[in-house]
């Protein structure tokens, strides 16, 4: 019978070099905008793991692995830096680049950046009969049985819960409880405001899945939801 070669073992190089997710074509001259995560922590991993390390010193530990990031790519451009819950920044270069980002030993991974776009159903002409449907917040915990739960002293007390979505109406009874001065971050604006895009907007596209599904998670006023002592920001 007819052997294959055996697979060429891997080089220490090769064992060293950050991991690539996704489907990228790093053959290609083409500018992709790529995810580039460091191996450096984030405040929420330092501070979960209970290291003492200010915030500025993990900024500079950052700062540095970031610009062995750039000068070890030609045409490199950091878009965006992440700090929160996510140590890293986003890069545009060229796809046939990306090799020698995963070389970078303080780069942990790279992703594909991938947009999402919502399916707007506000925008469209879309009509559900009243007897068709009558979805109502205040069913949804005690259909799953969630009062079970409290009775058990499962609230959510001392969990925190990231929502990512449209955006969130924080201000809303319901829902203040649950944030604190940390609201969240908007990456369609780049601004740290991410509250819905409300009905009127010059823009469109007005939202509020978001907020439902915050409701859903930690409402906690006049309506209760599944996780009421969540919280849902720092």
């Amino acid at each position: 019978g007819v052997q294959a070669a055996p697979a060429p073992a891997k080089t220490s190089a090769d064992l060293e070099k950050a991991e690539v997710f996704g489907d990228i074509d790093m053959t290609t001259s083409k500018k992709t905008t790529v995810i580039v995560e460091l191996k450096e922590k984030s405040l929420a991993e330092a501070k979960e793991a209970g290291e003492s390390q200010s915030k500025s010193k993990l900024k500079t530990a950052r700062t540095k692995a970031k610009n062995k990031a750039i000068k070890a790519v030609k045409n490199g451009k950091v878009n965006r830096e992440y700090e929160q819950v996510f140590s890293g920044f986003s890069m545009k270069l060229p796809a046939n680049e990306i090799p020698k980002l995963l070389a970078v030993k303080d780069v942990k991974a790279v992703y594909p950046n991938v947009t999402y776009k919502t399916d707007n159903m506000k925008d469209k002409d879309v009509t559900i009969s009243e007897d068709a449907v009558s979805p109502q917040m205040d069913d949804s915990a005690p259909y799953i049985g969630a009062n079970d739960a409290w009775d058990l002293g499962y609230t959510g007390k001392g969990i925190k819960v990231a929502i990512i979505d449209t955006g969130v109406e924080y201000n809303h009874p319901d829902l203040k409880k649950n944030f604190g001065q940390y609201k969240g971050y908007d990456f369609v604006d780049n601004d740290y405001d991410p509250k819905e895009t409300p009905t009127g907007d010059p823009r469109g596209g007005a939202t509020d899945h978001g907020t439902h599904v915050a409701g859903t998670v930690a409402a906690n006023g006049t309506m209760k939801e599944l996780a009421p002592d969540a919280a849902t920001s720092y």
